[in-house]
């Protein structure tokens, strides 16, 4: 399933239940329907003072178009913690519609890890945006208004420095002339818009605590200067009280829920990139009133979003977090190492270690500001052990323990562990925060510090004109304020290219912006723009977007999402019989397709990937033998793949004749794009689509009393050992196997091409740790299963069926949980240097001593 499949599927439970979890009464809430709500600020107010809760901060390594997760990961651990007892809530920012409708996407989660509604939340939600966009564009009228009518504040129209803003990505609009049209429209001058979440008034929200304060930091606001270059502020035209009465609902904090009914948190957004990338102080420190533990994130990679976390929220709002977590994912480590997203399915171990340079590198930064990590491995299915196994010896060399967590696919029950290592962490180890620099130092300095303390550059590039506008602004009294970097998020450098860790490099200094009434010193670097433009059309996610009753999944392309959808509902498995007449042509008579992009290929292309795996239900087997054995297993293809002008092959008139009979589809495809399916450039001439059959463990019961052996797998991650052991389960008449949690998919194009075509003849189950427990007490069999401690040779075992042989992980064998389960242990001897064999082997080993019996 979708991460929208997921949440739609999702039962919210009404706000009100969410808020007596944090003791807030149904008076204190303001609905927004029944599953979201705002916090009245009178009641916030009134609350006692008791101990703050732990906060934790979630950051990550320098994005990349792979996906780091991090705010998955903020839900996934507040779910996690919740789990084990403690009271948790989460903190995060609102998503902008800019990314939403370009290239990111959503920003709720994912998977099992979500905040609900997510529609809602990645759309409008509660205005707050809007309320901030028309604050800010009030403003500008007003600049304009007072200039039109007289100009009494002696206002320079050369020296206006407050732009427009809208919540939508359009680099149309960067630079304009506005008042343009004759004397009724004003008088024309140069102007341009910026995206809302860059807005000073969005910073000023998150960084107000109460109306008063946002009505003074709105006032302190500079429009622009005089001739005499003194400031001219948003109080001095009086537009400070309209605005505030704008952004009074806005400056409520929003509470929502996650997918497993904890409360959340979700209150302003500005980027990370060009903003300070914090969520608003007065939800954080509301949370902190309420709860146990707060989980908060900040924009981007922790060079960026945990910098300003540390050196502008946590300065000004006087919060102190006792932990941060780094998430890191393997897919993105592979491309700071130097790979391409093409290039990320495979094991690589060299460019993980490669990529590790970047994690290590913000390590070292986190403990600049003594702040204890824990680092979050984001775990996606193509990882391998020793993939992961290189994260976490590289993250101990830096004494910080890498956890890997599946929250995506378990929610809570992937985080466990990780929230257990932040409670140790918070409860023993002593941070002892402190920001990067001393309120007194120069603006300068300040900027040069952060270059090379956390950036690792050699120096800073600022012209005259730039240095000269940081000493005056500290004789007129704002040196004191904190720095805002606006750069790239996706290096170290202000070059987007340089990933890893690069060193050596410079950080050019383009323009600086006095935001006096937020209270700090925007500095943009290099080539990054306040007004971010769509992406080329074929990425963006406003051009798959359609209204059918909800919000179509923006995350599937639309060929693909309309053939799953056919799928789902039968339409291409059984057709009426004037669309088979219609279908079922000669192999002869169908156009060869050529296009990768064609919808059929899309289809089958993503079938490599376990997600549209599930959610399809299909699975590819390539080369003649394979496919003609599933036919003759009774497994009939839903697709055949073939290579055009090759249709007088033997076997191949019986298959295409197969599928047209079931309701499938033939497809001629040219040599060339049937490598691109396939993956392969040597690639077999056939290809076919099949089925998926599952048999449920409790269905397993009911049968196995009169089995002879079933091979269960504990967390397997090798393709190749799964498909070997399907190939060796199937020669030893095996009844089947049974995967246990997190195994490799057995319908994985390696899995099937190493099975030999067995996976269609030996029966498939699938249970979790806890299924299968309840499974072996009612079994009336033995389980034996294999570990190095076990004492009992396997050739004296009593090999006598029933019987299930259960092996464990390639690394870590089987678990302590699941030796518990056996009724016999048992060892393979080894007589050389190698303490341990293959797993397929030794499953072969074992399946083959049964036999002797």
């Amino acid at each position: 399933m979708q991460d929208i499949d997921i949440a739609r599927a999702a039962t919210a439970k009404p706000i009100q239940e969410i808020g007596k979890r944090l003791s807030i009464p149904d008076t204190a809430l303001k609905p927004y329907g029944h599953d979201k709500a705002k916090i009245d600020l009178g009641w916030l107010d009134s609350l006692p003072e008791r101990e703050d809760a732990k906060l934790v901060l979630v950051t990550a390594i320098n994005p990349t178009p792979a996906g780091e997760g991090k705010t998955t990961t903020t839900v996934g651990l507040g779910d996690g913690l919740n789990r084990i007892g403690k009271q948790a809530t989460m903190c995060l920012r609102e998503p902008s519609l800019g990314p939403c409708f370009g290239m990111k996407g959503g920003a709720a989660g994912g998977g099992y890890a979500q905040v609900i509604p997510m529609e809602d939340i990645n759309l409008h939600f509660t205005g707050d945006f809007h309320a901030i966009t028309s604050a800010h564009n009030l403003l500008a009228a007003m600049i304009d208004n007072h200039i039109y009518w007289g100009n009494d504040s002696d206002i320079d129209m050369r020296r206006v420095v407050w732009r427009r803003v809208m919540d939508m990505n359009d680099r149309a609009l960067r630079h304009n002339i506005v008042s343009m049209g004759g004397i009724a429209n004003g008088f024309p001058r140069e102007s341009g818009f910026d995206i809302t979440v860059a807005s000073e008034i969005m910073a000023i929200l998150c960084l107000s605590i109460n109306l008063a304060e946002l009505q003074h930091r709105l006032g302190a606001i500079i429009i622009g200067y005089k001739r005499d270059k003194t400031p001219v502020t948003c109080a001095d035209i009086k537009a400070d009280g309209a605005m505030t009465v704008l952004l009074k609902e806005a400056m409520q904090p929003n509470l929502v829920q996650t997918l497993e009914h904890n409360p959340a948190f979700i209150h302003g957004g500005p980027f990370a990139n060009i903003a300070h990338g914090c969520n608003s102080v007065i939800a954080t420190r509301s949370a902190m009133k309420l709860s146990e533990y707060v989980i908060t994130e900040a924009g981007f990679g922790a060079d960026l979003g945990a910098e300003k976390f540390f050196d502008i929220k946590c300065r000004k709002a006087g919060l102190a977090p006792k932990c941060v977590v780094l998430v890191a994912t393997v897919r993105a480590l592979k491309m700071n190492g130097g790979l391409s997203k093409e290039e990320l399915d495979g094991e690589n171990v060299p460019a993980v270690q490669k990529g590790c340079a970047n994690l290590l590198r913000h390590i070292e930064n986190i403990k600049q500001f003594g702040v204890p990590v824990v680092v979050a491995i984001n775990h996606f299915l193509t990882d391998t052990d020793a993939e992961i196994d290189v994260i976490t010896a590289e993250s101990l060399r830096m004494g910080v323990k890498a956890i890997r967590c599946e929250h995506w696919a378990k929610g809570s029950e992937g985080t466990i562990e990780l929230a257990e290592e932040v409670v140790s962490v918070c409860e023993v180890a002593a941070a002892q925060f402190a920001p990067l620099y001393e309120d007194s130092l120069p603006l300068f300095e300040k900027i040069k510090s952060i270059a090379t303390r956390i950036y690792r550059a050699d120096d800073v590039a600022a012209d005259t004109r730039i240095r000269n506008q940081l000493r005056e602004w500290e004789t007129a009294g704002f040196g004191h304020l904190p720095i805002c970097m606006a750069k790239t998020q996706y290096s170290f450098s202000t070059d987007p290219s340089l990933r890893g860790a690069p060193i050596g490099h410079i950080v050019p200094v383009r323009e600086v912006r006095l935001s006096a009434g937020a209270g700090f010193i925007v500095v943009i670097c290099g080539d990054i723009m306040t007004m971010p433009g769509l992406p080329v059309c074929r990425q963006h996610k406003a051009s798959v977007l359609m209204l059918t009753g909800k919000l179509k999944d923006c995350f599937d392309s639309p060929p693909l999402a309309s053939w799953i959808s056919r799928f789902r509902q039968g339409s291409l498995l059984s057709m009426n019989p004037d669309e088979k007449q219609a279908k079922s042509l000669d192999a002869c008579e169908l156009t060869p397709i050529t296009s990768v992009a064609n919808a059929e290929v899309k289809l089958l292309r993503s079938l490599h990937e376990r997600k549209y795996r599930r959610k399809t239900g299909w699975f590819l087997a390539e080369g003649m033998r394979i496919c003609k054995e599933a036919l003759q297993l009774g497994h009939a293809p839903v697709r055949i793949v073939y290579a055009a002008g090759r249709e007088a092959e033997p076997g191949l008139s019986t298959l295409i004749a197969a599928c047209q009979k079931s309701g499938g589809r033939v497809l001629p495809v040219t040599e060339h794009l049937l490598s691109r399916i396939s993956r392969k450039d040597n690639a077999q001439m056939v290809i076919g689509a099949f089925v998926q059959k599952w048999t449920k463990i409790d269905e397993i019961n009911a049968c196995l009393s009169s089995a002879g052996c079933w091979v269960a797998l504990d967390r397997v991650r090798d393709p190749g050992n799964l498909g070997t052991i399907l190939r060796t389960a199937d020669a030893a008449a095996a009844a089947g196997i049974i995967l246990i949690d997190d195994c490799t998919d057995p319908y994985s194009v390696e899995a099937v091409r190493a099975s030999m075509g067995a996976v269609f003849n030996v029966c498939l189950a699938q249970a979790t740790a806890a299924e299968f427990s309840n499974f072996c007490q009612i079994w009336q069999g033995s389980v034996i299963g294999t570990a190095l401690p076990a004492s009992i040779d396997y050739r004296q075992a009593d090999w006598s069926s029933p019987l299930v042989l259960l092996m464990g992980n390639e690394q870590a064998g089987l678990s302590e949980e699941m030796m518990g389960l056996c009724t016999q242990l048992v060892r393979l001897p080894m007589k050389g240097r190698s303490d341990s064999l293959n797993l397929a082997v030794a499953t072969g080993i074992c399946l083959y001593e049964m036999l002797k019996v």
